[in-house]
């Protein structure tokens, strides 16, 4: 094509005596769900494949839109290892002096009624963060109750755009509490699920096939000045 690259361009083969019409449609995020996983490289490698494929060509290859979607077209019917990861050099694979995060899950290819959930596993390290209250003329109050008993383990956090304001033990998945002097605006809850129980959020590592801390996002809270707010985050 001229020298260029020809975005979304396929090449597609027959496996046998009709061309395979198998899909997979998917959307990356990572685990707050607030950042999508734009312009990645998605592979499908043999359901028995070793750590190491991703750094060989795949069996079937697409990348994501600006959007974190992605589509396979054509894939014949069986199960795949998916691994998904940052491609600078649109290779499909990671070559020397790339370092990514990896995303990795088995996929079916008889799934067309189950969505597929690819969490990415780059995570921002756990922060100690001060905070102040406000007086209480310019300040908001929130009442919280949380419960979520399939949490056995893990923590709450009240997140605003600068960082966190407060983060309570959930211990089997309820917290009731009643916070004052929080600034007025938009916050976010989300419950770090915590795995291996020891208190921090945990990025997981593809090569030592460590699964990272779930994040489970609640509902958003707005506080505003001078108001008292109920919220309710049960499942």
């Amino acid at each position: 094509h001229e020298g260029n690259v020809l975005k979304g361009f396929q090449w597609v083969w027959s496996t046998g005596s009709t061309i395979d019409s198998g899909m997979i449609h998917g959307q990356l995020v990572d685990l707050t769900g607030e950042q999508l996983g734009k312009d990645l490289s998605l592979c499908l490698y043999p359901i028995d494949a070793q750590d190491s494929c991703v750094l060989g060509p795949p069996l079937y290859s697409t990348r994501s839109d600006d959007s974190g979607r992605a589509h396979f077209h054509h894939v014949k019917p069986g199960s795949y290892q998916l691994r998904a990861f940052l491609d600078k050099d649109g290779n499909n694979r990671l070559s020397e002096g790339e370092r990514s995060p990896i995303a990795w899950s088995v996929a079916h290819t008889d799934s067309s009624n189950h969505s597929l959930e690819l969490p990415l596993t780059k995570l921002p390290s756990d922060s100690l963060l001060s905070w102040r209250q406000l007086p209480a003329d310019s300040s908001g109050t929130l009442a919280l109750h949380v419960n979520l008993p399939q949490v056995k383990k893990g923590m709450l956090r009240l997140v605003k755009q600068d960082g966190i304001y407060r983060e309570w033990n959930l211990e089997n998945g309820v917290v009731k509490d009643s916070i004052g002097g929080l600034p007025p605006g938009q916050y976010a809850l989300y419950v770090v699920v915590d795995i291996n129980g020891n208190g921090a959020l945990d990025a997981g590592s593809y090569w030592a096939r460590e699964v990272s801390d779930q994040i489970l996002r609640g509902p958003d809270v707005e506080v505003r000045a001078n108001w008292h707010v109920d919220h309710q985050w049960v499942n």
